[in-house]
């Protein structure tokens, strides 16, 4: 507050007492922009809150909301009993069964007896009829069972499922029997006389004095007068040492093997094959089906290449099986192209037999055709039906032979199937005991 002193002297030539009044004037404050701010605070907050609810709740939740008040009604509206309130007592003979909501489970049990009076709390009983109860309705006749049928036959008994195999149980080589009967080795090759030095290294050829390698070097064998024979020949080997092995060990001495050029120390594999009675032949790589995507390696024939390179790759692959009897070429465009014709004439001057099919011979070459192959994607039923299929062929036609995978269900189908193949009446032969020349020169 403001004396009086002090307003004299800090307005002088005015009324003294007059200042107050207007200072305090100027000192109100007005309250209505506080409030203002305040009210326009509180709604933007709201709205705010409002806003970030609405945009944080799912559109159904909201739906919810407004659709509070509108619930199904699954209340049964019958004439006359709406929303009426049930009456305390259930009109005799419907036993409740109309009872509207709310009015508690309909009773099954029937309603009490009169009294003896004749009447019930004043409520005269109502006659029950008596339930109708249905017709039997007509039956056919039955026929009566046979005489010699004492007893109702028992109902069909359901297919016995196979069980699934069992994947500890699968063929291995370890698990194939052992050969019982001893080996006989073969005679020591090659032969010095049956060989001649060239630019890739010793390869055979036909002696002076006519002896052919395919005859020398072969698994002697007497042909039985009158009885087919089948030849089996185990391709492929020399690439998996235990596979190898198995065909070696374990297979019957009569079944031909064929070595891959590319395996490592052929020479060896070669010389234990001879040792143990099989007589062996070579792969020849060819050109096959879905070339350049499968690929024959370097020393591959391609329908492709002039002949001298074919011959070339030719020559190349026999410098690797000494002691060998033949080539045994896959089907494939290479085996069905005219290609084929050089490589055939090329093996007729060297002495040595062509196994194969999907091709025409029509060099007078020693040659056995393929009757059935064996792949690596078959199963033991398909192995089973292959090996039944080419006992039929060699029946009708007197011979044939079989190309077998070197894998562990082959095997295994394959000796229980050599087993029988006695009793069949068909004999197993190697494959030069199969061998024809119908050619032409």
């Amino acid at each position: 507050m403001i004396s009086l002193d002090d307003e004299e002297d800090l307005f002088p030539g005015r009324p003294i007492g007059s200042i107050e009044p207007e200072a305090r004037a100027r000192r109100k404050v007005s309250l209505r922009p506080l409030f203002m701010g305040l009210l326009v605070l509180v709604l933007g907050g709201g709205l705010g809150a409002g806003a970030y609810w609405l945009s944080n709740t799912d559109t159904r939740d909201i739906i919810g909301l407004l659709d509070v008040g509108d619930q199904p009604r699954l209340a049964l509206q019958m004439p006359g009993r709406g929303d009426a309130p049930p009456p305390a007592t259930p009109a005799p003979g419907n036993g409740g069964l109309l009872t509207p909501p709310g009015g508690g489970l309909p009773s099954l049990t029937p309603p009490p007896p009169a009294a003896a009076g004749g009447e019930a709390a004043g409520v005269a009983p109502m006659p029950v009829t008596p339930p109708l109860k249905p017709e039997p309705l007509p039956q056919a006749a039955t026929p009566e069972p046979p005489a010699a049928v004492a007893a109702e036959a028992p109902p069909p008994a359901m297919p016995v499922q196979p069980a699934p195999r069992n994947a500890e149980l699968a063929p291995t080589y370890a698990s194939l029997p052992t050969r019982l009967t001893d080996p006989k080795p073969l005679a020591p090759a090659p032969l010095e006389p049956l060989l001649r030095q060239s630019a890739t290294g010793l390869l055979p050829v036909v002696a002076r004095d006519g002896r052919q390698p395919w005859k020398t070097y072969a698994r002697p064998f007497d042909a039985p007068a009158g009885k087919p024979r089948l030849a089996v020949v185990v391709a492929g080997l020399g690439l998996d040492k235990d596979a190898t092995e198995a065909a070696i060990t374990k297979l019957p001495a009569e079944v031909t093997l064929a070595f891959s050029p590319y395996a490592g120390a052929l020479d060896k594999w070669i010389k234990k094959a001879r040792d143990m009675g099989h007589e062996v032949m070579v792969m020849l790589p060819a050109e096959p089906v879905g070339f350049p995507a499968s690929d024959p390696g370097p020393w591959g024939l391609l329908v492709g290449n002039p002949p001298e390179e074919n011959i070339a790759r030719l020559e190349q692959v026999l410098g690797r099986g000494p002691g060998a009897v033949g080539v045994l070429v896959p089907d494939g465009a290479f085996a069905r192209s005219a290609k084929l014709a050089p490589v055939l004439m090329a093996l007729k001057e060297r002495g040595l037999m062509f196994v194969g099919e999907g091709a025409k011979v029509e060099v007078d070459v020693p040659a056995a055709a393929v009757t059935a192959t064996l792949g690596i994607d078959l199963f033991r039923d398909a192995i089973q039906a292959r090996l039944d299929g080419a006992a039929r062929a060699a029946k009708d036609s007197g011979s044939g032979l079989v190309v077998v995978s070197p894998r562990p269900v082959a095997f295994d189908r394959l000796v229980g199937w050599l087993d029988k193949l006695g009793d069949q009446g068909i004999v197993l032969a190697p494959a030069t005991g199969v061998a024809k020349q119908t050619g032409k020169s």
